[in-house]
C-alpha cells in the first residue's frame, strides 16, 4: 500500500505541474492572440446585431403580408408554443399515471395531439436565415 500511495502522490504532483503549464500556455495564447480574439468578438457582435435587424424586418413583413417565404431565402417558421399552469399540468399527469414528476416533453407531446382544457397553444413565428446567402449586390 505504501508503494501505491507514493505512486498516487507522484501522479498528483505531475497533474498539478501539467495544470500549471496548461494555465501558463493558455495565458500566453490569450496575450499573443489578443487582437484576433477581439476581432472575433467584434464579428460575432456584428453578426448578432445584423441577424436581429433582419429578424425584426422579416417578422414585420410576415405580420403585414402573411408571407412565410421572403426574399433571399429568409423565411418564417411558425412554431407551436404551449402555455399552461405547471401545477395543473402535474396534477393532470398524476391523474393520467404519467409520472411522479411532470415529464414536460411527454406532456407537451400529448397536449399537442389531444387538447387539454387548461393548455393554450400559441403559434410563434421564427425567422430562418440561410447559411449560404446568395446576394450579388455589395454593401
Amino acid at each position: 500500500m505504501k508503494q501505491e500511495l507514493m505512486k498516487l502522490k507522484k501522479f498528483r504532483e505531475k497533474l498539478e505541474t501539467l495544470k500549471t503549464k496548461k494555465q501558463i500556455a493558455y495565458e500566453e495564447f490569450l496575450k499573443n492572440n489578443e487582437k484576433l480574439l477581439m476581432d472575433i468578438e467584434e464579428s460575432i457582435g456584428q453578426i448578432n446585431e445584423t441577424t436581429e435587424k433582419i429578424g425584426i424586418t422579416a417578422l414585420d413583413l410576415y405580420i403585414k403580408t402573411g408571407n412565410k417565404k421572403l426574399d433571399y431565402g429568409v423565411g418564417i417558421r411558425v412554431m407551436k408554443k404551449l402555455e399552461y399552469d405547471e401545477t395543473l399540468a402535474f396534477s393532470w399527469a398524476k391523474n393520467h399515471s404519467l409520472a411522479l414528476s411532470l415529464d414536460r416533453k411527454a406532456f407537451e407531446k400529448i397536449a399537442k395531439i389531444d387538447p387539454i382544457d387548461f393548455v393554450e397553444i400559441k403559434e410563434v413565428p421564427q425567422v430562418t436565415i440561410p447559411m449560404n446567402i446568395d446576394i450579388t449586390e455589395t454593401i
